[in-house]
């Protein structure tokens, strides 16, 4: 053997220089957690934002211009603006240069009284704030997310359920199943965002939204996903036909689909039994087929034609018991151990 080939021995890694790389690299993880967090929260915050105190020039459009989706907007409006009257005050003054943010708002003020009395009034298909914020408690505590960012989900997936007329808690079941309320989340199949939408089959229905770009966006993934289910519900003639073709199961069998989503929805309905003044949501029920019982053929065993049937004459069995014998002395003796055994 040449004694000039020499193999180079592994360094130990020290105690010392493990902890402090491992303590780097749970650090930065948590950190880009974070990251990721307060930039879904901002994105939905500024959805919720430009959809809540959008200029009242936008009520100028004449009704028939416009689609189903805005003219539920445009309805619902006046409620919003009494929810945050200083998002009215900020739209007017920018539609005014000579107006500031203080005086558009004390003009805005002798309107208040009369915009409360058409906020009392709204629409039950929006729930309430104490609804919202059950669900989002109960989202939050499962799923390990921000309630914060929960409660503009929950929002936004109550007005997708009014414009495309869905049951807001199966879109949110469906959200569950799907992406489990990450807005970036991704498959290998390519869907994305919430709702999982697969871009390539549905980039129509984002046009509306913004295109491209609007893909990832958390209230135009739902409303794009809340469009096709309630499509795949009217074509398929069922809720759990419909969940079976959003999943895109292709077989008989839909791999437990609708069942996860039925589950996921009535754990959120089950959130708000205790709640006053909520109407508790009826729970979903997947329609098994009854079964039917099949009555077993009878069988009837009968001996072969040409068979010779033989009787034999079996004696009773009778044990044969032997007497025991006892043992000797000698045999009952214990020998001393020698000293040679004991070890001396």
């Amino acid at each position: 053997m040449d004694s000039s080939f020499v193999v180079p021995s592994a360094t130990p890694v020290s105690a010392t220089s493990f902890v402090p790389r491992v303590l780097h690299l749970a650090t930065w993880s948590n950190l880009k957690s974070a990251l990721m967090v307060v930039g879904a929260i901002g994105l939905i915050a500024w959805e919720v934002r430009l959809f809540s105190h959008a200029p009242t020039a936008v009520a100028a459009v004449k009704p028939e211009l416009v689609g189903p989706v805005a003219k539920s907007n445009l309805a619902a409006q006046p409620i919003l603006d009494a929810i945050a009257p200083i998002g009215m005050a900020e739209s007017q003054a920018s539609l005014s240069p000579k107006a500031t943010p203080v005086a558009a708002l004390q003009a805005h003020s002798t309107e208040t009284a009369q915009v409360k009395a058409v906020a009392v009034k709204f629409d039950p298909a929006l729930g309430t704030a104490v609804e919202h914020k059950r669900i989002a408690q109960q989202i939050a505590r499962k799923f390990r997310v921000s309630v914060d960012a929960m409660e503009l989900i929950v929002a936004a997936a109550y007005l997708a359920g009014r414009d495309y007329e869905v049951d807001p808690l199966l879109i949110l079941g469906v959200m569950a199943v799907e992406s489990r309320f990450n807005p970036f989340a991704e498959s290998a199949m390519g869907a994305q965002g919430l709702m999982q939408v697969i871009p390539k089959f549905h980039m129509e229905r984002f046009e509306e939204h913004g295109g491209q770009k609007a893909i990832l966006n958390p209230v135009a993934n739902i409303n794009v996903g809340a469009d096709i289910l309630k499509e795949y519900i009217a074509r398929a003639g069922g809720i759990e036909a419909g969940l079976k073709r959003y999943s895109g199961a292709t077989g008989e069998s839909d791999n437990g689909y609708a069942a996860k989503v039925f589950f996921e929805r009535n754990e959120l309905a089950n959130a708000l039994n205790n709640l006053k003044g909520v109407k508790k949501p009826t729970p979903l029920v997947l329609s098994t087929p009854t079964p039917v019982a099949v009555a077993a053929p009878a069988v009837q065993l009968t001996a072969p034609a040409n068979t010779v049937t033989v009787s034999m004459p079996v004696a009773p069995y009778q044990p044969v018991l032997q007497p025991l014998t006892p043992a000797s002395p000698a045999q009952t003796m214990l020998t001393p151990a020698t000293p040679a055994a004991q070890g001396v």
